[in-house]
């Protein structure tokens, strides 16, 4: 005969399972919302161990997710399922931090002192705003971690280690691999020739109208906080053909001040002429005083030939 109490226990769980979709056994729920998190934290320290066999150190997220270093094989490419992730290096390359917001709002965080990911005890609130702040940080992390930011943009940082801290990119798809973090733009289109061989590039041609510009995305929008007095890089590489009339005037990466809407130029990287060849664009810019947020602009003017872009840098260099 079968056993009364199971028999029961069996139609409760029937019951809850047709009027829910799922039985939520506590614990069950947020284990499996933190397992997308831990697997992006795993793919990390994969691919930083093998940055760190390929280029002899650690790198950052945009480089891990475009397979490029300083110009220089990653060693392998990353992909995340949270949109919510953060990685910092210190100057030297040899210590790294990631932190992962999981679904269930818990706060994961993995470095390059253990295998282990220490999980904050308290769940975010789900606002995407919520700070990362108190019992939220995971206990027991190593010296000179620090964590800030907000829920929808963690920030994970070495700072405190006193060895300086890897410049980081600002841009979230330097190497144009994810079209959708572009808007369309016409005589813009993104291709596959990028600068190391493989990849993307946006490649510009007969652009229809002069002052045409293509706003470039970083992780907190079309802006990104700034203090003043802090120096920034913008650089690019990119290459053109032998008949392209790109001018002076127009045809540039563009660092503008994006704090009170004067849009005045901060940084500008100019190309030149390549007729085929990848070259560097690159410039150094100080914040001035008043500016709290700056923008970044792919501005073209050609309407013969064309120009093609790649490795777009907007990154603090010291402050």
């Amino acid at each position: 005969m079968a056993n009364p109490f199971l028999v029961l226990g069996g139609i409760a769980v029937g019951i809850i399972t047709a009027a829910f979709g799922v039985l939520a056994v506590p614990g069950w729920v947020a284990a499996a919302q933190d397992a997308s998190a831990t697997n992006d934290l795993a793919s990390i320290a994969l691919a930083q161990s093998a940055a760190a066999s390929s280029r002899g150190s650690y790198t950052l997220l945009t480089e891990l997710r475009t397979g490029w270093a300083d110009g220089k094989d990653a060693g392998t490419r990353v992909t995340t399922a949270s949109p919510a992730v953060h990685v910092a290096a210190n100057a030297k390359g040899d210590k790294w931090a990631a932190v992962a917001i999981s679904d269930s709002g818990h706060v994961l965080v993995r470095t390059w002192a253990s295998p282990n990911v220490l999980r904050g005890a308290t769940p975010l609130a789900a606002a995407a705003s919520t700070p990362l702040n108190g019992a939220v940080i995971p206990t027991g992390l190593p010296a000179g971690v620090g964590l800030s930011g907000t829920r929808a943009t963690p920030v994970i940082s070495l700072s405190g280690a006193g060895e300086g801290i890897m410049p980081e990119n600002a841009v979230i798809d330097p190497s144009f691999l994810d079209a959708s973090a572009w808007p369309s733009r016409a005589g813009h289109t993104i291709v596959p020739e990028g600068a190391h061989g493989d990849g993307a590039s946006l490649r510009v041609t007969n652009v229809s109208s002069s002052a045409n510009r293509m706003p470039v995305l970083t992780r907190t929008g079309l802006t990104t906080p700034v203090v003043a007095g802090d120096t920034w890089r913008v650089s690019g590489r990119y290459k053109t053909t032998a008949d392209w009339n790109g001018t002076g005037g127009w045809a540039k990466l563009r660092a503008y001040d994006a704090s009170g809407g004067a849009n005045a130029p901060l940084g500008v990287a100019w190309p030149k002429q390549s007729n085929g060849d990848w070259e560097l664009a690159t410039a150094e810019f100080t914040i001035p005083a008043g500016v709290a947020a700056i923008g970044l602009d792919i501005c073209s003017d050609n309407t013969v030939g064309s120009i093609w872009w790649d490795d777009i840098h907007l990154e603090k260099v010291s402050g």
